[in-house]
């Protein structure tokens, strides 16, 4: 989830990126056999804040597919293997206005916002919505669990170190780890800064790795 959607760089070629490298994790060793076992991959961003009207309550997709230019050939057994990266923009609003005409996604994603996953009139998937209830409040609450874990560790609030021992402690992973410090609610670090400060954190606390 990414609460602005302009935040100082583009987040399509973010996506973009982050796709590419979820492409490359999945060869360790460059032998020929190994790029028949690369998998798709997908990058699915939900931007809430400063949605430009006309792309409110919109989903962007794009994907890698191609076709040939000079004959009319079908391209569909090249698409299957060439179409590996799959970007996609959710458009929301912080209004979080449920209307008719909306896509279901939008209509389930803004029912989770305000709580009414459970309600056929804002979540058309309201009948499976039942039995991942507690896994959406879980969701929705996990930003301000961490952040008060980091709290009551005696760490002043959005602290980057205190926020990465919380994130380690809980088992998550560099990259979710470089995500959450980049789009936390206040003051969220910048790339470079998150990945310095996971860095120094490491360097400082190496018997706790």
């Amino acid at each position: 989830m990414q609460r602005e959607s302009q935040p100082g760089y583009s987040i399509p070629k973010r996506g973009v990126y982050y796709c590419c490298r979820l492409i490359s994790r999945q060869i360790k060793t460059l032998k020929d056999e190994a790029y028949d076992q690369l998998k798709p991959v997908y990058s699915v961003w939900i931007l809430i804040n400063d949605i430009p009207k006309e792309k409110q309550y919109s989903i962007y997709t794009a994907g890698m597919h191609g076709q040939f230019s000079d004959r009319q050939i079908d391209a569909s057994e090249i698409n299957s293997q060439s179409d590996l990266i799959h970007l996609c923009l959710i458009y929301l609003s912080n209004d979080f206005k449920i209307e008719e005409d909306q896509n279901d996604l939008i209509k389930y994603l803004q029912s989770v916002f305000i709580k009414q996953v459970s309600n056929p009139k804002y979540n058309p998937y309201s009948d499976y919505s039942r039995r991942i209830e507690k896994e959406v409040d879980d969701t929705m609450t996990f930003r301000e669990s961490f952040e008060e874990r980091g709290r009551k560790r005696g760490i002043e609030e959005g602290r980057a170190e205190g926020i990465i021992a919380v994130l380690l402690d809980g088992g998550k992973t560099d990259a979710e780890i470089l995500q959450y410090l980049t789009t936390m609610k206040s003051h969220p670090l910048t790339v470079d800064q998150a990945r310095n400060a996971l860095e120094r954190y490491k360097e400082e606390n190496p018997l706790l790795l």
